[in-house]
């Protein structure tokens, strides 16, 4: 795996099998310095938590299902696993890499499970929240809860962990705003449940962009289908006119709400 210091979206990470996947890397890449590591075959985890002073106060686990743009993109869709149902060996190599690395504040830690030998092999360490960060909330283990009571009373994960039986062990969660419009128009992964509601204005503004985005790909259909169907070309013209308009009435509706939101 070659990796740029700085990969925007996983478009900088490169996979290469032999010299000839090596070749074809832009040599630009090359012209400021590079990380290489040896590709892990296995599970993609992200362990993303809150220290404090290098102490753990907060974590997740949960397992990369779905990215997206490319084959090393952000992740759309994980399944979470209550902290209760995890191996205790994960809470104290969580501990020692906050204590290695200083932590204070959110961190963002990835790392791969190896389908081999079983063990965690630790990737990277983001000094900032990501986009997961409150996911927790939706199967009992509230963020906010957890960093609140710390600074209350000094409370921190233990093991075991206990299970919250109001909830399912694992859930699977998308991130919404990394999802196709028609996936959530379907509700695909469920995503209505992860909308976040009590920010309105946030999710009309998703769904304003992603429809008129869809609608305005849409309009160029019937050229196509009305050359397949309708041979007389005066009608085809007035045809495709008409559900480009229909089209546009329904995108402009759709900017008239969001202005008024």
């Amino acid at each position: 795996m070659i990796k740029i210091d700085s990969s925007n979206g996983g478009r900088g990470t490169f996979e290469c099998e032999n010299l000839a996947d090596l070749k074809n890397i832009n040599p630009q890449v090359f012209d400021s310095a590079v990380l290489i590591q040896k590709k892990i075959i296995g599970q993609e985890l992200d362990l993303s938590g809150f220290y404090h002073d290098g102490k753990l106060i907060f974590f997740t686990y949960s397992e990369i299902k779905k990215v997206s743009e490319n084959k090393f993109g952000p992740s759309v869709v994980r399944l979470y696993h209550q902290l209760g149902a995890i191996d205790k060996k994960i809470f104290l190599e969580m501990e020692q890499l906050g204590q290695a690395l200083g932590a204070d504040g959110f961190v963002t830690i990835s790392c791969m499970e190896s389908s081999e030998d079983k063990k965690r092999y630790f990737i990277e360490a983001d000094m900032r929240p990501n986009s997961w960060v409150q996911f927790g909330k939706f199967f009992g283990d509230d963020p906010a809860k957890r960093i609140s009571k710390w600074f209350l009373h000094q409370e921190t994960p233990q093991y075991p962990s206990a299970i919250n039986k109001k909830y399912p062990t694992q859930l699977l969660m998308p991130y919404f705003y990394r999802m196709l419009p028609t996936e959530i128009l379907l509700n695909r992964y469920n995503v209505w449940k992860f909308l976040p509601i009590e920010d309105y204005k946030l999710v009309f503004h998703l769904l304003y962009t992603k429809s008129a985005i869809f609608l305005k790909m849409i309009k160029y259909i019937p050229t196509k289908l009305c050359r397949m169907i309708v041979r007389n070309k005066e009608h085809r013209i007035k045809i495709r006119t008409k559900f480009k308009e229909i089209l546009q009435f329904f995108i402009n509706k759709l900017y008239f709400f969001k202005k008024a939101v």
